[in-house]
């Protein structure tokens, strides 16, 4: 999955393994690690992406979540402080960037690559 998305138009690549889509360029700053930031975001397995179920987000909870970058899973750590507000990016997640080897819950098995559309609100 990661070296077909890699190809798409528009990825970028990071060296840590993340890779990336913007899909709309936000107006306003940064935010800090440790600063928390209200976002909105979809997550879905790489074999249920584009259109298939999500295991999380806030489409699904109906309201924005707050997080500090340095307290979530690594391709948000690393991505959450290139973001600008307003900016939708969509973020292809290699499992250690993830949640790894382990499985959460019932819902994300261990070594999955995960997909998300991240806004920055």
């Amino acid at each position: 999955f990661l070296a077909a998305y890699a190809r798409g138009a528009g990825t970028v690549a990071r060296p840590s393994g993340l890779l990336y889509r913007v899909k709309r360029y936000g107006f306003g700053g940064s935010p800090a690690l440790d600063a928390a930031c209200d976002v909105a975001y979809d997550g879905k397995l790489s074999g249920d992406w584009p259109d298939g179920p999500s295991f999380d987000g806030t489409r699904l909870k109906r309201r924005p979540s707050t997080f500090a970058a340095s307290k979530v899973i690594g391709c948000w750590r690393e991505a959450m402080p290139l973001m600008t507000v307003g900016s939708v990016w969509e973020l292809a997640c290699p499992p250690d960037l993830g949640y790894g080897p382990r499985p959460v819950r019932d819902r994300i098995p261990g070594g999955s690559v995960l997909v998300f559309e991240l806004e920055l609100l």
